[in-house]
């Protein structure tokens, strides 16, 4: 498991209480994907894969987040979540 997902490999910056729910987190992620579509796990030491679907590549931060970068991530959060909520509607009219 430590192979797909990295953050079980690299200290997390998270309180104990979100660190201690990483592991098992994990494996019931990676337990739905192998119940569902196996296919779906990728070896992401491979070389060449994209793990960025936006296509941008920035540069590491050094230091913590100031407020811009505090509010482009709360947009993308956002973007996200609003993208989320309107398939989960699709699907919800098209089992109806």
């Amino acid at each position: 498991m430590k192979q797909h997902f990295k953050i079980l490999v690299c200290p997390p910056e998270y309180d104990l209480d979100i660190q201690a729910q990483v592991p098992l987190a994990m494996a019931a992620l990676h337990n739905f994907i192998c119940r569902n579509n196996p296919d779906k796990i990728y070896d992401f030491n491979k070389v060449g894969l994209d793990l960025d679907p936006r296509g941008d590549v920035g540069v590491l931060a050094v230091g913590l987040p100031g407020p811009v970068e505090c509010g482009e991530a709360q947009d993308r959060h956002t973007e996200v979540a609003r993208l989320m909520w309107a398939q989960y509607k699709v699907t919800l009219e098209n089992r109806a």
